[in-house]
């Protein structure tokens, strides 16, 4: 189940409803700064493709001030909050669709995205985009969910009716491949486990709504009846562990690729390399309603 573009583009107009799931892509841009921040790479042009309000390009800038810097979301209403908030020097904030060409190819030297890919309908063009954009040894650096994200939800959900509710998520291997076909020959992918857990069940649908809601195309158009909503009440308490808690799982994918020139490299280029799979760290959270 895959989200439609201008359902997802509805949601984040509205920052509201969003705000309070910003911690979940909080953790996530902290683990691609922990990255970031161990590889040396010469940074004159870099974009944020997902930027929402603009944080992680004002760490960005900080990082590398003489860079020109472009913060570029789907939704207008986080990016004219961003360029009226953020008015750094060399720093232009846009309007626009990470499936739709922007830009000249190899006009940046970074290009950075957390936690906005799982959101694109067609996951492959955003990076075959971000490979043309990049420039030769131009550096990609990106987060988004997983397929292990959610998990309990959706077999909670999937009994209930035949509309869509909860998205399926990109998975690793299939992610890993889809970077080589678009032309970056080494990738290195490593997965992040976060859990909540939960008390109180509609706390838990606070936090996903915060989260992006749902944005699939098969959604249910009007609200869901009292009957499927006590099944859906019913199969979540099920769901509860020893102790009482009810946990929801986020498997959170950080990935890296280098755009190499593989003719210089290698006049033989053209076998197949490895792509990189780590495992990395697991931790668990109460959920509060307020992520």
């Amino acid at each position: 189940m895959h989200p439609c573009s201008d359902k997802v583009r509805q949601l984040f107009e509205n920052q509201s409803r969003t705000k309070e799931g910003r911690f979940l892509w909080h953790e996530a841009a902290s683990r691609l700064q922990e990255r970031l921040s161990v590889m040396s790479i010469d940074v004159d042009r870099l974009i944020d493709v997902g930027c929402g309000q603009g944080q992680d390009l004002v760490w960005l800038k900080k990082q590398f001030p003489q860079s020109l810097a472009v913060g570029l979301d789907g939704a207008f209403s986080p990016v004219r909050q961003a360029s009226r908030n953020n008015r750094e020097a060399e720093t232009a904030w846009l309007c626009g669709n990470a499936e739709t060409m922007l830009f000249q190819p190899g006009t940046f030297s970074l290009v950075w995205s957390n936690m906005m890919l799982h959101w694109a309908e067609d996951i492959g063009v955003v990076l075959s985009n971000w490979h043309q954009m990049l420039r030769q040894e131009g550096l990609l650096l990106f987060s988004c969910l997983g397929y292990g994200s959610l998990h309990e939800l959706y077999h909670a959900f999937e009994r209930l009716d035949g509309y869509g509710h909860v998205m399926t998520f990109p998975d690793c291997q299939q992610l890993g491949d889809a970077l080589v076909q678009s032309g970056f020959p080494s990738p290195v992918l490593e997965r992040e486990w976060l859990n909540l857990t939960y008390q109180d069940i509609n706390v838990l649908l606070q936090d996903i709504r915060a989260l992006g809601g749902n944005p699939l195309a098969d959604r249910r158009q009007g609200l869901m009846g009292k009957g499927t909503f006590a099944q859906l009440v019913q199969d979540l308490e099920a769901l509860r562990d020893g102790t009482g808690q009810i946990t929801l799982r986020f498997e959170i994918i950080l990935g890296h690729a280098f755009k190499e020139n593989l003719l210089k490299e290698n006049p033989g280029a053209g076998q197949e390399r490895p792509i990189g799979f780590y495992q990395g760290t697991e931790r668990t959270f109460p959920g509060s309603g307020r992520l």
